[in-house]
């Protein structure tokens, strides 16, 4: 049933971004994809929680062109969940109501949107910035670490993706990237902040 899929109990939101990173990956999804759900799930609202991140998803893959199936987009966030052995939903009346949900709750979030999704990924800021400082394959990689751990930081997600890109390229290579909050026209105070916030998700994992 819909309701063993995705159940209305309500789950903290590290636990959601966890199932939505699972289920991107499931869904063979690129990281900026990933990227682009996390930065629509805090702009979602009206779901369950386990409805807004099949929603996210589902948008996300359109938006990059990466599409999935509303269907696809729900066993891969079931699966996520409940685990590789769990049993797909059977194609009956629930299924169809929480399909419908989904795309309308994606319509929605389009409209809140005003239809704009045209926003870098921090992602992409980094290849193209990190390349044009010359930085060399590890930092480049580091950075780019940097920026998925990012994604797990409340205060980086309200950050525009160029102070979280800056951020991710001083942790990375901090000589080779001090013109980068120029280049991306973002302060180093806010820089430093989205850096600050980017370490404490690491201490928060080392202390786990």
């Amino acid at each position: 049933s819909d309701e063993e899929m995705l159940p209305p109990a309500a789950a903290g939101q590290d636990e959601v971004r966890a199932i939505l990173f699972a289920a991107g990956a499931r869904l063979e999804y690129p990281v900026e994809v990933i990227a682009t759900a996390m930065w629509l799930l805090d702009r979602a609202s009206g779901e369950e929680p386990w409805e807004r991140v099949a929603v996210c998803l589902f948008l996300a893959g359109k938006a990059l062109e990466r599409v999935r199936r509303v269907r696809d987009v729900l066993n891969a966030v079931h699966h996520a969940r409940a685990g590789t052995e769990a049993e797909v939903s059977p194609l009956n009346e629930s299924y169809f109501a929480l399909k419908e949900r989904v795309v309308d709750g994606e319509q929605r979030l389009l409209r809140d949107l005003a239809f704009d999704m045209t926003s870098n990924s921090p992602h992409r800021l980094v290849v193209h910035l990190g390349l044009a400082l010359a930085l060399d394959d590890d930092a480049l990689q580091e950075a780019l670490a940097f920026v998925n751990d990012a994604l797990w930081s409340t205060l980086c997600r309200q950050h525009p993706p160029a102070v979280v890109a800056a951020a991710a390229l001083a942790l990375a290579d901090s000589a080779r990237s001090a013109l980068a909050p120029a280049l991306l026209d973002v302060s180093t105070d806010d820089r430093d902040r989205a850096c600050h916030a980017i370490l404490d998700v690491l201490d928060c994992r080392l202390a786990a």
